[in-house]
């Protein structure tokens, strides 16, 4: 209390509530309290390049679960305590020792030496998250590639980053997305009745996830669940609300839509059915995030049985409706 006996409230950088003045971090939203010595320090330049390895976590996937969905968590090497970002607008990692929108990195100790006072900003929109360098003095790294100043770099569960010396593990909390599964023109129209719910859409969508969680292995990431929340009829198919979906549809649009389109005696097949072109459908579907990877046999073969039921389900999604 002060003289005139009024608290001295301190606010959270982060939410901007208000706290005790003895607290270290914020009773709100978890958010690590700015240092007072901060502001004083200098950034120092250290080795260019972060060090190998990845950061880890013990908790990692049971503490993401306990967060709602549009969530960026940030798991700091050897630290218990997580930064959360729930849908920021706009929010800067660095040092400061005034409240505003930066996350002050200085409690990590001498690791601060090398973070700039602006280091990076972290940004939210559309439903993706998104991280910017903002002309650090030791850089700015998503796992090992370095970004140029300025330059918008998505960001994705299971990402390593490096704010210079600092490294971090990404956790995302995506929400859900809702799409439409239809027939094609090659079957009749019909409701969900459970033969068609067994047999053609639990296969579907299994396999959808099936072929992202190969994709997410090949790219090195860390693995989700995929949970389906609500099937219902609608006027153009059967309408899917699951996690993920903005990531599960990207690569069937861009991929097996087509394939489906210049091969549709396929369709309706059965889900073995060789093909000579779905190995090369496979490794499309694979490095076109990462073009020039080296996939393996085995992701090949990971991948197939998914895209047998991909490509020859009478179901395709309708993801513009």
């Amino acid at each position: 209390m002060s003289d005139t006996g009024i608290m001295n409230i301190i606010y959270c950088p982060f939410c901007q509530r208000e706290n005790e003045p003895d607290n270290t971090k914020c009773k709100h939203c978890g958010t690590p309290f700015l240092s007072t010595q901060g502001h004083a320090l200098t950034t120092f330049r250290v080795h260019e390049t972060p060090a190998a390895g990845a950061t880890t976590h013990p908790d990692f996937e049971r503490r993401m679960a306990s967060l709602p969905a549009n969530t960026l968590a940030l798991f700091v090497s050897d630290q218990q305590e997580i930064i959360v970002l729930t849908q920021p607008q706009a929010v800067i990692l660095g040092r400061s020792d005034t409240p505003g929108n930066v996350i002050d990195l200085t409690k990590y100790g001498t690791l601060t030496l090398g973070i700039s006072r602006h280091h990076a900003r972290v940004n939210f929109a559309n439903g993706i998250f998104t991280l910017e360098d903002l002309n650090s003095t030791n850089g700015t790294w998503v796992n090992r590639k370095r970004l140029e100043a300025g330059q918008l770099c998505e960001l994705h569960h299971g990402d390593q980053l490096s704010l210079g010396p600092l490294k971090v593990l990404v956790g995302l909390k995506t929400g859900t997305a809702t799409f439409i599964l239809k027939r094609s023109l090659t079957s009749p129209e019909q409701g969900i009745t459970p033969y068609f719910f067994v047999s053609e859409i639990t296969p579907y969508l299994q396999a959808l996830s099936n072929a992202y969680q190969v994709q997410v292995e090949y790219q090195g990431k860390t693995t989700e669940h995929i949970y389906v929340h609500s099937l219902t009829q609608h006027e153009a198919g059967i309408a899917v609300n699951m996690t993920k979906a903005s990531e599960l549809l990207p690569a069937v649009r861009k991929w097996v839509l087509p394939w489906r389109a210049t091969h549709p005696d396929f369709i309706g097949q059965a889900k073995d059915t060789p093909h000579e072109n779905l190995a090369q459908l496979a490794i499309d579907i694979l490095t076109d995030p990462l073009p020039g990877g080296q996939v393996t046999l085995a992701h090949v073969e990971k991948i197939m049985p998914a895209l047998g039921v991909l490509v020859t389900s009478p179901l395709e999604p309708v993801i513009d409706w």
